[in-house]
C-alpha cells in the first residue's frame, strides 16, 4: 500500500512518529531546518524566508503578543518570534527537536520562563497541559495536520479554538492536494531515503474542517504559498489559511 486516492485512510501514529525519531538523528548532518523543511539547503532557506516574509504582516503580532506554535519543529518560527513577542510556546511531539531547539535558543540568549518549548503531541495540546496559560493572540500549526487523522485534526482544531484570545487569529500552513485528496503509507521517498506517511487534503476539506470546529472564526485569508520557482511537486502545494476569531 503506498498512494491512495479520494477515500479515507487513517494513519498509524507509531509509523509517523518512528518517521520523525529517524529525521531527528540526522539534524547533524541536514541542520536543524532541513531536519522538517525538505530539500537541499538552499532550497529550504528560501522557503522559510519567502514564507516569513509573506505571512508576518497578517499575524498583526506586537511586543505584547503571546504565540502558540504547535508542531514547532526545530523552532524556526521561535526564532523569528521571540524577540518580538512578549510570550512563545513551541510544542511538538519529537523530543530530540525540541532539545535542538532549546538548544538554539539558549545560545541566543533567548530562554525563559516567557519564551519557551515543550515536548507536547498536538492530540495533548490544551489548556491543562500547555507549560504558558492561554490565552493565545497568535495560534500557529504549520505543516502538521497532515500527520493527523481527521478525527484529531477535528478535535485540534476545536481545542485551539479555545486557547486562542477573543480577538486572535489561527495561521495555518498546509500541503494540500491539488485535485483529489491523497494518502501515502509505506511510500518510500527517494529524497528522503524513507518511508512516508501523510495525507495531503484539499483546499474545501479543510475548509469544511474550519466551518464545523472553529465556530465565531472567519476565514480571512486562503491562497497558495509560494511563487512557481519555489514549488516542487506536482500533485500537492503549500497552502495558507488565516482564520480571525470575533471577526
Amino acid at each position: 500500500m503506498s498512494r491512495i486516492y479520494e477515500r479515507n485512510e487513517s494513519l498509524d501514529y507509531g509509523k509517523v512518529q518512528e518517521f520523525w525519531q529517524r529525521r531527528s538523528r540526522r539534524i547533524s548532518e541536514t541542520g536543524p531546518l532541513r531536519a522538517s523543511m525538505f530539500g537541499d539547503e538552499e532550497f529550504a532557506r528560501k522557503r522559510d524566508a519567502y514564507e516569513k516574509q509573506m505571512v508576518l504582516p497578517h499575524l498583526r503580532l506586537s511586543s505584547n503578543s503571546r504565540v502558540l506554535d504547535v508542531g514547532c519543529g526545530t523552532g524556526r518560527w521561535g526564532h523569528e518570534l521571540a524577540s518580538k513577542v512578549a510570550a512563545y510556546l513551541g510544542t511538538d511531539s519529537c523530543g530530540p527537536f525540541i532539545e535542538a531547539a532549546r538548544a538554539q535558543f539558549g545560545a541566543a540568549g533567548l530562554l525563559s520562563e516567557a519564551h519557551r518549548f515543550q515536548q507536547l503531541a498536538a492530540q495533548e495540546v490544551s489548556a491543562t497541559t500547555l507549560a504558558i496559560r492561554p490565552p493565545f493572540d497568535v495560534v500557529i500549526v504549520a505543516g502538521l495536520m497532515l500527520f493527523l487523522n481527521d478525527e484529531d485534526v477535528a478535535s485540534l482544531l476545536g481545542r485551539l479554538s479555545q486557547l486562542t484570545a477573543s480577538d486572535g487569529l489561527i495561521y495555518v500552513r498546509e500541503p494540500i492536494a491539488l485535485e483529489e485528496r491523497l494518502t501515502l503509507k509505506e511510500h518510500f521517498s527517494e529524497e528522503l531515503d524513507e518511508n512516508y506517511h501523510a495525507i495531503y487534503r484539499t483546499v474545501a476539506e479543510y475548509e469544511t474542517f474550519f466551518g464545523k470546529t472553529l465556530k465565531g472564526f472567519t476565514l480571512a485569508l486562503a491562497s497558495p504559498l509560494f511563487p512557481n520557482e519555489l514549488c516542487n511537486r506536482k500533485e500537492t502545494a503549500q497552502h495558507i489559511f488565516i482564520l480571525r476569531a470575533g471577526v
